[in-house]
C-alpha cells in the first residue's frame, strides 16, 4: 500500500482565520471600525467574496494523494530501465527471482529474459528471428557502430545438462563471424567437459543458479523489469521454433507413445510437424 506524505501548508488556508480576526476587530475592538473609515465596507465585501470563493474552491478541487518515494503504486517497465509501467499490464508478477521461476519459462521467453538482462546491464541486445539461428539466440551490438560484439546462445534445458557440443558450436560461429566474445546461458547445468572447453576459449557459461545470482545483484528496479518480461502473458507454453506461435497440448493416438501428451504446433498438418515432449 502506498504511503502518504503530510500535505504541505497552503497559503490560502490562512484566509479564514484572517477573516475571523477582522470580524472580531470590527465588532469587539473599540474604534476599529472608525479606524478603517471609508475602507470599511470595501474590506468587508472583499473578505466576504474571498471567503466564499475559498469555500467553493476547496469543495470542487480534486483530492490527489502525494506519494512518497517508497511508493509501489507503479511497476517499472520492461521496455526501458527506470521507466514506469501501469500495473494493470502485469498480471502475474513474482515477488522474487528464483530458480523455480526460471525453470517455468518456455524456451523463447528464456531468450527474451536473457536479452532483457543484457540490456539492463547497459548493452544493446536483440534476439534472433524465429527459425534456424545458426547457434545464436541473442546478439549484442556496439551502440555507436551497430556492429555485433558478442554472440549469446540460450538453452532452457532441465532434463539433462548442456554438453560440449552446443558450446563448441557457439565457438565455431564466433570464429566464422570474427566475434571475439561469447556467452552461453542455460536454465539447467553444464557438463564438466563443456566448462573446461569454455574456460580454455574464454566463453562465459551461465547456468540457472548463476543467472539467478547475477539477476539478484541488479538494482531492485532492474529485477522488477525482468520479472515483467518473464511473467507477462503465457510464459510456460512452448513456442513453435518454426512458426513462432504458441503450441497446443495434444495426446498421441497411436504408435509407441499412444496415450501420452505432447506439445504440437497448431499449424499441423498444414505445414508444420514440430513437437515437444510434455
Amino acid at each position: 500500500m502506498p504511503r502518504y506524505r503530510r500535505r504541505q501548508p497552503d497559503p490560502l488556508d490562512l484566509l479564514p482565520p484572517l477573516a475571523g480576526l477582522l470580524a472580531l476587530g470590527i465588532f469587539f475592538v473599540p474604534g476599529f471600525r472608525q479606524f478603517l473609515g471609508a475602507l470599511f465596507w470595501l474590506v468587508v465585501m472583499v473578505s466576504a467574496v474571498a471567503l466564499i470563493g475559498l469555500i467553493v474552491w476547496k469543495w470542487l478541487r480534486p483530492k490527489q494523494p502525494t506519494f512518497s518515494p517508497s511508493s509501489h503504486s507503479s511497476v517499472p517497465s520492461r521496455d526501458a530501465p527506470g521507466t514506469a509501467l501501469n500495473p494493470l499490464r502485469i498480471t502475474r508478477l513474482n515477488k522474487t527471482w528464483s530458480h523455480e521461476l526460471l525453470r517455468q519459462l518456455e524456451w523463447k521467453r528464456f531468450e527474451d529474459v536473457v536479452a532483457a538482462y543484457i540490456r539492463e546491464l547497459g548493452q544493446t541486445a536483440r534476439t534472433t528471428r524465429i527459425g534456424p539461428d545458426g547457434g545464436v539466440d541473442v546478439e549484442v551490438m556496439d551502440p555507436t557502430t551497430g556492429r555485433v560484439v558478442m554472440l549469446v546462445q540460450c538453452k532452457a534445458w532441465e532434463a539433462y545438462k548442456v554438453g560440449i557440443k552446443p558450446v563448441r558450436e557457439l565457438f565455431g560461429v564466433m570464429a566464422a563471424t570474427k566475434v571475439n566474445e561469447g556467452a552461453f546461458f542455460a536454465t539447467g547445468e553444464f557438463t564438466q567437459e563443456a566448462r573446461v572447453f569454455a574456460q580454455q576459449n574464454h566463453l562465459d557459461l551461465v547456468d540457472g543458479h548463476e543467472f539467478i545470482a547475477r539477476i539478484k545483484q541488479l538494482p531492485a528496479l532492474a529485477q522488477t523489469n525482468l520479472q515483467a518480461v518473464a511473467t507477462a502473458g503465457d510464459y510456460t507454453t512452448p513456442t513453435c521454433p518454426s512458426c513462432g506461435v504458441k503450441m497446443v497440448l495434444r495426446t498421441a493416438s497411436k504408435g509407441r507413445a499412444e496415450g501420452q501428451e505432447f506439445w504440437g504446433c497448431p499449424n499441423f498438418p498444414r505445414g508444420c510437424k514440430r513437437t515437444f515432449p510434455r
